[in-house]
This record gives structure tokens, sequence and C-alpha cells, in this order.
């Protein structure tokens, strides 16, 4: 499942969850695990922390970097499926709905997307999602670190003008950090402020075990859900195990079952017409990563 970004990585399996939380990924060949995970020579990964999990049982748990099982990790987009989980609770208890015109909360928009859409990516803003290059001109760093900071990212996403060529709502596909924050945004303004500030306490992190959770936001306030949850490496093996046991943690039903159920379909921008260019472009369902 869950989210794969450059730099972190966090996979389900049916049998198996296995948490990699690295900086990069290494070539074939190795012996063992730690051959793998914790080489000896400077190679193409360095590992912060790698847990097995076998039939609810940790088979194998390591850490390097100086993290340790209590130290916080930045989880970059994983912090996406996260938001997805938020929005799909937020939905299933009435605060909004999956067809409601995004416009409602931003009128300035071009957009006529609707919240299904953002879910799955394919607002049809022009939104440029690439953290390399000078002079700076890539929305996701303006975004986080240059005028988002400013304004809220959700106006800075909102503001976009619209892509050229394919921009129809729902018919073509890319991958961007600005769709996840408008959704933020959107939560934000959906519910009592009280109430949104526990939110993704109260909806999934203190119902899965976990705790000390931290997630950053931006100037009005919002969650940053395209990139900012702080966790401790057994607490994203608990979100694997959540994904794994269909959305169920210890009996009771966490993702609602209809969110659970846009996680696991390909979205309808990626079959159709993804844009050139865009990553994941074969396996994304809304707001995760498909195997």
């Amino acid at each position: 499942m869950i989210e794969v970004s450059k730099r972190t990585l966090v996979l389900a399996a049916s049998v198996t969850t296995v948490l990699f939380l690295s900086f990069g990924f290494p070539g074939a060949g190795a012996a063992t695990i730690d051959d793998l995970l914790f080489p000896k020579r400077a190679a193409f990964i360095e590992t912060d922390a790698a847990i097995v999990e076998k039939d609810g049982k940790v088979i194998y748990e390591r850490y390097g970097n100086e993290y340790t099982p209590a130290t916080k990790h930045l989880s970059w987009s994983i912090a996406k499926s996260v938001a997805g989980i938020l929005v799909g609770v937020a939905i299933d208890r009435g605060y909004f709905k999956y067809n409601d015109p995004i416009r409602k909360w931003f009128p300035e928009t071009k957009s006529t997307a609707t919240v299904l859409d953002v879910l799955q990516m394919s607002s049809g803003l022009d939104f440029q999602e690439e953290y390399l290059g000078i002079p700076v001109r890539a929305d996701v760093v303006r975004m986080l670190y240059l005028d988002g900071p400013k304004v809220g990212n959700a106006s800075y996403a909102a503001a976009r003008p619209l892509r050229s060529g394919n921009h129809e709502p729902g018919k073509h596909f890319y991958y961007s950090s600005g769709d996840t924050n408008l959704l933020m945004e959107i939560l934000r303004l959906s519910m009592p402020k009280a109430k949104y500030e526990t939110f993704p306490w109260d909806a999934l992190f203190l119902p899965l075990g976990i705790e000390g959770a931290v997630f950053e936001r931006d100037a009005k306030g919002a969650f940053v859900g395209s990139s900012y949850v702080y966790l401790k490496p057994r607490d994203y093996l608990r979100l694997g195990e959540l994904v794994m046991n269909s959305g169920f943690w210890n009996g009771k039903r966490i993702i609602p079952a209809a969110y659970f159920k846009l996680m696991g379909e390909t979205a309808p921008g990626v079959a159709v017409d993804p844009v050139d260019g865009t990553e994941y472009a074969t396996a994304y369902s809304a707001m995760a990563r498909t195997n």
C-alpha cells in the first residue's frame, strides 16, 4: 500500500508487513537482509529503520543513523495516505461529500473538480511536482517553502491555472502535493475548529494506539497532508497493519468501507489518460499507490 515517495517506502503485504525508512533503494545480490539494508560500506542505501512482521509478530527490527524505536521519522508522502483516510472518515461522518465541487470552499479556483477528483489526483490544476532546479519554479517547493507559508498551502494550490490541454477533472491523473493540501483545507473548513484540532488523533492515531504523533500545519492552521507527519517506526507498521486488515483494528472499522474500496481501485485518470511525465501513472488510487 501506502505511499511510495523518493525517500520513504511503506509496503503492506498479505502475509508480511515490511517497513523501510530509507534514503534510497539498494541493488540486488545481498546475502542477508542486514547486508541489503545496513551495508558495512557506503552503498546505494542508508537505512534509518527496518521492521519485518509476520503473523502479527515482529521477526526482525533494526535501526541505523542514530535512529531508535522512539525516534519519530518524517513521513514525506506517506502523509498523503494519512490525509486521504482522514477525508474518508470525514465524509463517512457527514461533514462533506465525494461529489461536492471544490469551488464550494475555493470560489477563486478555475477547476470544476469534485472532492473525489482531488482525492484521485485529477483536479486539472497545473501543479508542478518537482524538487530540483535553480531558480526554483516547481510548485511543490513554492507551496511548501516559499509562497505557501505566507498564504496557506491550499490557497497557493487553488490559485494555480488549469493545465493546458488536459485539465478536465477526473480524466487526467497527475501526482500533486497541491491536491492533497486542498483536501486538508476542505477538512479544516468543514468542521468546528475544536473538532479539527484533534481530528487526526481522534479518527486515526489514537484508535491505533499511536501516541505522540506530530502533524505540522500551514499558515492557516491546516494540516500539511502532503508531507509532514512524524511517527515512530512501529507506528508506521500499525498503518500498514490497518490496511492489511482491510481497514479494521481490533475488530473495529477505522477506514470506512467506501473509502477502503477507493484505495483499492485504480483512479480513472490513470486508466484514461495520465499526464505525460507524471509519477505513478500506472498505479494510483485515492491518496495511495496501488499494487
